[in-house]
């Protein structure tokens, strides 16, 4: 117990004296989903989806070369899938057009970081991001939303999602930086009993310091 005591007053005092830094950022995102299905039969590799992401941060220097940083940000995930649409000719199945599969997972993300400065301009950073989803949904040309509602809804979706992630960021001024993460989704997005979704995902954006 004394020992924990210890560890908590100095973890106090290195937040209490360090810098603190705030700002904004924002950028490019990414991501990959991918289905594995749990019949053995072949995974289900979707087009990656583009979209942006925006949010704030906040900065604690613990030394010159050492700081933690905690960050919320709003994005989204997902992937796109085309498949065949076929129509019984009463001989034969044949194809009548392209059904296009949009899947979206708007997402809070909210992100722990330590950063290490080997150099004073440039950082390796590594952490644990958790996105939690806010309206998992489905768009698609037809009228058929395989594990959604008639609505766009996806159903069966877990709330929270876990990705660890490492990058870099550089220090163009003392107030501007750029940086690129890369986010690897360990945990199943949805619960069910026939595939696990996972989503990988790419971040490259700017980021401003107020102070």
């Amino acid at each position: 117990m004394k020992k924990i005591c210890s560890l908590l007053l100095i973890t106090t005092f290195s937040f209490a004296y360090s810098q603190i830094h705030f700002g904004v950022k924002g950028g490019y995102n990414l991501s990959d989903l991918k289905w594995k299905m749990n019949s053995g039969s072949n995974d289900v590799k979707f087009d990656s989806k583009s979209y942006f992401y925006i949010g704030g941060f906040i900065e604690f220097k613990i030394t010159d070369k050492f700081s933690l940083q905690e960050e919320i940000s709003y994005t989204e995930l997902g992937g796109k899938l085309v498949s065949d649409v076929l129509e019984y000719n009463g001989e034969a199945w044949v194809k009548i057009a392209n059904n296009e599969y949009d899947y979206r997972y708007p997402q809070i993300q909210n992100s722990i970081l330590a950063k290490y400065y080997p150099i004073q301009k440039l950082a390796v950073i590594g952490g644990l991001n958790l996105g939690i989803n806010i309206n998992p949904n489905i768009k698609t040309s037809y009228q058929y939303y395989f594990e959604g509602t008639d609505d766009g809804k996806l159903e069966n979706v877990n709330i929270i999602n876990v990705f660890p992630f490492v990058g870099t960021e550089f220090h163009i001024t003392s107030k501007l930086f750029a940086d690129a993460r890369y986010h690897f989704g360990i945990n199943n997005m949805h619960d069910n009993d026939y595939f696990k979704v996972k989503s990988n995902f790419l971040q490259i954006g700017l980021g401003y310091r107020f102070k």
